[in-house]
Order: C-alpha cells, then sequence, then structure tokens
C-alpha cells in the first residue's frame, strides 16, 4: 500500500531547500518554475524540483525547464505524479538514487537487548562522528544506544511533520557488525510509534548494507528519489 502522506525525507528537504529557482514565462505569466541544484549537495546540472500551475502540459514544461536550464538529469520523487508522468512522456531514462523506508505492518521478531537513553550533552568529537551519518537532518535529537552498562552507539529522530519522523543509528565502528544497527533502528522506531508518529527512514541505493540493516529492524522498501537523463535528443513538444 503506498502511503500518500509520506514527506520529503530530511536528505531531500536539504537538497530542495539550497535549489536554486527558475521560472518559466509565457505570455507574460509564469507557468513553471524549475529549481537547480546548488552546486554543494547536488550538481547545478540537475533539476531537483519542479513545479507547474495547474492545467499545464507536465511533458511541455519539463522539456521547458531542460532548454532554459541546459540541465543534464531530473532528479525527482517516485511518487510524484507530475514529475513521473513528464518524464514517461519524454522517454527519459530513470535510474533509483535513494531508497525510502517505512515499518512494516507485521512485527520484525527482531531479539533486541537495546536499551535507550537520554543522551544529553555529546561531545564536540562523538557529536561530529554522529552527525557525518545525518548530514540532512536540521534538529536531530539523540538518544544513546546501550547494551547492559556499554554504550554501543546512538540512535538519532529528525522530526519531518507532525506525523512522520525519520529515524536513522549509529553504531561506534568497533562494536559493527554484531546486529546492534538493527537492534537500535527498531527500539526507536517502536518508541517512537508508540507516540502514535510513523517511523520512516532513507539510505543510498548503492548502500546495500545498510537497506539490510533497515530490513533487519523491520522496515521495507516505499518508493524512491530517482535520477531521470534525457535521450539524447527531446522530442519536440
Amino acid at each position: 500500500m503506498y502511503l500518500d502522506d509520506l514527506p520529503d525525507v530530511a536528505e531531500a528537504r536539504r537538497v530542495k531547500a539550497l535549489a536554486r529557482g527558475h521560472p518559466i514565462v509565457e505570455g507574460g505569466r509564469a507557468v513553471a518554475v524549475a529549481f537547480t541544484g546548488s552546486g554543494d549537495v547536488a550538481p547545478e546540472s540537475w533539476i531537483v524540483r519542479f513545479e507547474i500551475l495547474r492545467r499545464q502540459d507536465p511533458r511541455r514544461r519539463l522539456a521547458d525547464a531542460f532548454a532554459q536550464t541546459g540541465a543534464a538529469a531530473f532528479w525527482y520523487f517516485g511518487g510524484d505524479p507530475v514529475a513521473r508522468r513528464a518524464v514517461a512522456a519524454l522517454d527519459f531514462e530513470s535510474a533509483p538514487r535513494l531508497g525510502v523506508f517505512v515499518r512494516r505492518v507485521e512485527p520484525s521478531n527482531l531479539r533486541n537487548g537495546i536499551d535507550l537513553r537520554q543522551a544529553g550533552d555529546l561531545d564536540f568529537d562523538t557529536r561530529m562522528l554522529v552527525t557525518r551519518h545525518v548530514a540532512g537532518f536540521l534538529h536531530p535529537r539523540f538518544a544513546a544506544a546501550m547494551r547492559g552498562d556499554e554504550r554501543v552507539g546512538f540512535a538519532v529522530l529528525e522530526e519531518l511533520t507532525e506525523r512522520w519522523s525519520e529515524v536513522s543509528g549509529f553504531v561506534y565502528p568497533s562494536l559493527r557488525r554484531r546486529g546492534y544497527g538493527a537492534r537500535i533502528l527498531a527500539q526507536a522506531a517502536d518508541a517512537t510509534e508508540r507516540t502514535g508518529r510513523k517511523v520512516c527512514a532513507a539510505v543510498p541505493v548503492e548502500d546495500e548494507p545498510a537497506r539490510a540493516t533497515l530490513e533487519r529492524a523491520g522496515f521495507r522498501l516505499a518508493d524512491y528519489y530517482f535520477l531521470a537523463t534525457p535521450p539524447t535528443r527531446l522530442p519536440l513538444v
């Protein structure tokens, strides 16, 4: 079942927040806006956000956006029907870039053994080590992941909307490959869901170990952010 209220994940929000708008004008008014990457988190040659007025043709306006900006690719969410229709109509080739995961309905049956506790103030080195893995989180909340009296890592949460939180986990390098990552994610997601919130997570497509960890923690793939590239020559509109 597709989740219609699934919001942009933190990394996508960062990409879009830094993007630069280019109005597509016809008849003296803007009929669409194409936003290109900042050159920091997304290349300037990517269109990373595409908005059109109602009753405008997505195919035509996306072609206009490529012609005006000189873009080489279009980065979009699979659940965006306007973007998806435009890409299909222009015969673009799409490849997944970022996977978005939500909790499965059925339990994960994961034996846990991890206790999440208030992290308190993190020292500078620890905060830098952890936040490097959640660069898109603007207001991260940290919980220390304890196995008995040993701190094995952290759970990190970012509130995306009133209903949704994004979760990530960090395990100290010396303690990895022991299953702690999945336990941390499962424990954090369970605690969040008990408050009535929904939980999602995002990982790059090429990061197979991260995907496997999420799936062990009871998450399932919901959709992708794709990168679409045009054919050698765009069709006439």
